[in-house]
């Protein structure tokens, strides 16, 4: 039988950069990516970019939570984006963000939902 493959998806990703005045780097779409192993999440660059920061690793039983922002598709149908925080227990890389479009997100949340990972709705309203 054959090893399932990990599951990838292109986004923008707000990451962790401790000890720098400015604290979080950014990285737009396309130019981040976060994989789905049946071992851990990772979050990071794309291609050479790579180099210059570190991936993120998470095993699933570092993930507390993982809070979504999208509104449901039924209301605003043109909402295409879904963003995604990562609340962990560690504090320097707790709040750690990734975002990309609706289509390609929801089924890797399914996977992670399945995996015992709460998966917790928020509103702009709900930040903290």
């Amino acid at each position: 039988m054959d090893k399932p493959q990990p599951k990838a998806v292109v986004g923008g990703f707000a990451y962790p950069r401790p000890g720098r005045y400015l604290e979080w780097g950014y990285l737009q779409w396309p130019l981040a990516k976060l994989v789905v192993s049946d071992a851990a999440l990772i979050i990071g660059p794309r291609g050479a970019l790579g180099k210059i920061h570190k991936p993120l690793l998470l095993r699933s039983d570092e993930i507390e939570r993982i809070e979504i922002k999208a509104v449901p598709a039924a209301q605003r149908p043109l909402d295409i984006l879904i963003q995604m925080r990562l609340r962990l227990a560690d504090p320097s890389v707790d709040r750690t963000k990734f975002w990309s479009s609706r289509r390609r997100v929801e089924p890797l949340l399914e996977v992670l939902k399945r995996r015992g990972i709460v998966i917790e709705p928020v509103s702009l309203r709900n930040r903290h």
